[in-house]
């Protein structure tokens, strides 16, 4: 890497997890533990909109204190995740850039480890943002990233701005010049920091057919809205954009 005034200049590159690192939703890949893949109507008619995180601590209660379903055995359906395919080989193709790697995530900590160390690919990442989780006496629960932020675009993920959380990663690197920044994403909560990018050497990585997508599609439409400052590029497999690396 360049060194300039002491600093070290080189990208970041900032994925999501969910449907962007790997094919699935982490956080209802267990779901295969229910009787009929789902959870029961009584758990389910307790979700209150944008309280995702307070709904995941119910469902686990439910599975170890009602259905007797141990640590272990979330881990070993956790663990099933699959990796977009190529997505190995383009954080060895960006590691081989001396990018930087980080994943924002409205997961949680617990089973990202998990997915990350069955594929063999924590090395990869020098931080990883996400919802904490712990286990205490073989249940898991799960801690909001934040009680609250002020991010307007971030309505509906109220404990996560990842925005915010970019900022503060280039804050606590002082030693670090990010030249560029690259935004991986599929959801509605990537819309905020792919569209805080500035810079036209930015690139904004949609994955095709999902929320963010449509949402980007949404907002274009709309009369006076501002364009995108970064590139876009529009993807399905990660092996497509090897060479945009």
């Amino acid at each position: 890497m360049d060194s300039e005034q002491g600093k070290n200049k080189l990208d970041l590159y900032v994925f999501d997890f969910d449907y962007t690192v790997i094919e699935q939703n982490s956080d209802t890949i267990f779901y295969t533990l229910f009787e009929n893949g789902q959870p029961p109507q009584e758990l389910a008619n307790q979700y209150v909109e944008n309280q995702w995180t307070a709904f995941m601590n119910i469902v686990l209660d439910y599975l170890k204190n009602k259905m007797g379903v141990d640590s272990s055995k979330i881990k070993e359906e956790i663990e099933k995740a699959d990796l977009v395919g190529g997505m190995k080989e383009l954080f060895e193709k960006i590691k081989s850039k001396d990018g930087e790697i980080i994943i924002c995530s409205d997961a949680n900590s617990l089973f990202i480890k998990w997915i990350v160390e069955k594929n063999q690919i924590a090395d990869y990442f020098s931080a990883i943002y996400t919802n904490p989780c712990t286990i205490q006496n073989d249940q898991l629960f799960v801690k909001r990233f934040y009680d609250q932020h002020s991010c307007p675009l971030c309505t509906q993920t109220p404990n996560m701005c990842k925005k915010k959380i970019i900022e503060d990663h280039i804050a606590k690197n002082p030693n670090k010049e990010y030249v560029n920044i690259h935004y991986f994403g599929d959801g509605k909560n990537d819309f905020c920091p792919m569209f805080s990018l500035k810079n036209q050497n930015s690139t904004g990585f949609v994955r095709k057919g999902f929320a963010l997508e449509k949402k980007i599609e949404s907002y274009l439409k709309q009369e006076n809205s501002d364009p995108f400052k970064c590139k876009l590029v529009y993807w399905k497999q990660a092996h497509e954009i090897l060479n945009l690396i």
